[in-house]
């Protein structure tokens, strides 16, 4: 429900803000998407924000072993990053989000009270 209620609820702010469409994007910018380089600096800062955690996600590799090893890891992470976009090909593991429901105020069995927040992507 609370799925349903948030794509409802984006589609209507999209109309509102007379967005255009991805069909109407998709007539100037066909099968185009630019996204600039990851740089080394990006990584590092993504990986200092971690809380450092012993559990780990798919990659079974704990937060906290990735956060100690981040002046080692950050030059190939880039590296793959980049290697990702410029081939357009991601994992399917790294299409997945935690997006999770957080309560605003009043009745916690309204819907209405609810906005989504987007948790890091699964595979960071």
């Amino acid at each position: 429900m609370l799925n349903a209620y948030f794509v409802e609820t984006m589609e209507e702010i999209t109309k509102q803000n007379n967005y255009p469409s991805n069909t109407h994007i998709a007539q100037y910018c066909p099968n185009s998407l630019f996204m600039l380089p990851v740089t080394e600096n990006e990584v590092e800062c993504v990986i200092k924000k971690f809380k450092g955690k012993f559990t780990a996600g798919y990659d079974e590799i704990p937060e906290y072993v990735i956060k100690q090893c981040a002046k080692f890891v950050k030059e190939p992470l880039a590296h793959i990053y980049n290697i990702l976009i410029n081939s357009g090909t991601f994992p399917e593991k790294f299409k997945v989000a935690r997006v999770k429901p957080l309560y605003k105020k009043g009745d916690i069995y309204s819907i209405q009270n609810y906005r989504p927040i987007s948790v890091l992507p699964v595979f960071f």
